[in-house]
């Protein structure tokens, strides 16, 4: 086997892991987004309210400090923003191997 055709099974080898990267983070992002849109659909009372009885039950079972809701989404947001920087970083990384992959194909085809 010639090096640029081990080279092409090496591209298609880290196209499929990043590939499948993208669909893990993909939906991590849609399951995220869900959820921020299923508590940001609730009023701020209702909202302050469940969180108050979080904390207050916390507190009573002695299981430590409770994180506000609003930070939770705060959290969640970052982290969806985050993933989507990675996709976009990941999709680069495809399109880069892609370009490489078909310029060994071209070389090959010369030779």
């Amino acid at each position: 086997m010639s090096i640029t055709a081990a080279r092409r099974e090496d591209i298609g080898r880290l196209e499929t892991s990043i590939n499948d990267a993208i669909t893990w983070m993909e939906d991590k992002s849609t399951e995220l987004q869900a959820m921020v849109d299923l508590v940001s659909s609730i009023s701020r009372e209702r909202r302050e309210q469940m969180s108050r009885s979080a904390s207050s039950s916390t507190r009573k079972n002695k299981m430590g400090e409770t994180v506000s809701i609003d930070d939770t989404i705060q959290k969640y947001e970052r982290m969806i923003t985050e993933l989507r920087t990675a996709i976009g970083n990941k999709r680069r990384e495809a399109d880069r191997l892609k370009n490489e992959k078909r310029d060994l194909e071209k070389y090959e085809d010369g030779i």
